[in-house]
């Protein structure tokens, strides 16, 4: 059963919510704080301000830290919501315009120092004309930079990409806006977060595995945490072989677009467009589907009619691998994406933590084991005069236990069939627990 709490953002749950607690760019948070005293005082150096960097380095916690210091309250825009010419006109300028109330709802007048911050999220994906852009962004640009020559309140643009928002109508938001600039976090300061945030979850994580997301989160705190969340999720202690998911994050970040289609979109034509153009192949996306399906689909007959979908799209993988015909995948792709869609009637609302498959991650932390007693299959095969796979499957349970029981008989194969090192050791070790090799069973045949 899905458990919301269990679920919770840690991005979220552990967003500073003071610009004292802001991790890094201490100059860039300064500049910000120097920008609202401005304001505070009735003496604005500018009336916008553009916070501009990569995403997940603390422009927008920033913002809503600012205004919480400040006791102003906030009106934002993020890019789930319209940012058309009509909505900003109807949304934004009033709000620039007007006064303000506090968070008790009473009136307040900003010559006293009371404000509305005016968030705008992803400020360079807005358009500028009518001939341009996604439908409902059009000539948003044009209206922020209306609003922002009569605005009476502080407006802060979020952007990463400094050309597209400066470019055609753009570029008058030189003029109006100071532009401060956020740099990726610090590797120093993104280890003492994650170590903090382990130690509040009450997790237990090897300072190697701290490091290794570290370096893998290229500056982006938002993916550290995101890593760190995904890899301690059911587990209490970590260790660096749960980290061998992150080397699939970048590509992962794609394929949960392509999910999140199939599970929200209502169009069943773009949802198959959108998993075609993965460029994956049908065996893997039914993994991540199949994955995460039980935490976006909660009723039972969505769910039961979803599965039955990606048991037929199974089916048909399982005879184009065998027959070598991949026109089959034509259909697999259809019943994994439209018929998933399709099971569901509803719109699906709020936040879904999309997790990496299981399965895949198990796979590649016994691909050493696997690949140890494919060879030993081959080595016993040759002795006995049977293939690898009957020597693998029938011959090497008791071939093991000869081996661990009786060291005449273990110093005599391994000499007889020069059994390396890691073999020995394969041959001696106990066994993993009997659920988990199970998993692994079907894997010899490969």
């Amino acid at each position: 059963m899905y458990d919301p709490k269990r679920w919770t953002n840690w991005c979220e749950k552990y967003r500073p919510q003071r610009l004292s607690d802001v991790v890094g760019n201490r100059k860039s948070v300064e500049e910000l704080k120097r920008w609202a005293e401005g304001w505070r005082e009735g003496k604005p150096s500018k009336k916008g301000l553009v916070l501009l960097g990569n995403p997940g380095i603390g422009k927008t916690t920033s913002a809503l830290a600012l205004a919480n210091d400040f006791g102003w309250t906030v009106v934002e825009l993020n890019a789930s919501d319209q940012r058309s010419a009509d909505s900003i006109n109807r949304i934004v300028k009033p709000s620039a315009l007007n006064e303000s109330f506090d968070l008790d709802g009473n009136f307040v007048l900003a010559r006293e120092g009371k404000r509305k911050l005016i968030v705008l999220d992803e400020a360079d994906n807005l358009y500028e004309g009518r001939g341009e852009g996604k439908l409902g962004d059009k000539g948003g640009k044009q209206a922020i930079v209306e609003a922002l020559k009569i605005s009476q309140q502080p407006l802060v643009l979020i952007a990463n990409n400094q050309r597209s928002l400066f470019k055609g109508v753009g570029n008058e938001l030189k003029k109006l806006c100071s532009l401060v600039k956020f740099l990726p976090i610090d590797r120093e300061s993104q280890f003492k977060l994650l170590k903090t945030v382990c130690a509040k979850e009450g997790k237990r994580v090897e300072p190697e595995v701290l490091w290794l997301i570290v370096e893998h989160s290229s500056g982006d705190l938002r993916s550290a945490l995101n890593d760190l969340q995904s890899i301690c999720t059911g587990k209490n202690e970590v260790r660096k072989t749960d980290t061998l998911a992150l080397g699939y994050r970048e590509r992962e970040t794609v394929i949960f677009e392509g999910i999140r289609e199939i599970f929200r979109n209502p169009d069943l034509r773009l949802v198959r467009k959108k998993v075609l153009s993965l460029g994956e192949e049908p065996k893997n996306i039914i993994l991540w589907i199949d994955e995460n399906l039980p935490y976006e689909y909660q009723n039972p007959d969505e769910l039961s009619k979803a599965y039955d979908c990606l048991a037929q799209s199974d089916l048909f993988i399982g005879r184009s691998l065998h027959t070598q015909q991949y026109k089959l995948w034509r259909y697999a792709i259809d019943l994994m994406s439209c018929g998933v869609a399709g099971a569901s009637k509803r719109p699906r609302m709020g936040y879904t933590r999309y997790q990496f498959p299981q399965w895949l991650i198990k796979m590649k932390r016994t691909q050493r084991e696997r690949q140890l007693k494919r060879s030993i299959g081959e080595k016993l095969g040759r002795l006995c005069h049977l293939s690898r796979l009957s020597a693998q499957i029938h011959q090497l349970p008791f071939f093991r236990q000869l081996f661990k029981n009786d060291k005449e008989f273990a110093q005599e194969m391994t000499s007889q069939l020069n059994l390396s090192r890691e073999e020995i050791k394969l041959l001696i070790e106990e066994e993993k627990e009997k659920k988990e090799r199970s998993l692994f069973d079907f894997s010899i045949k490969q």
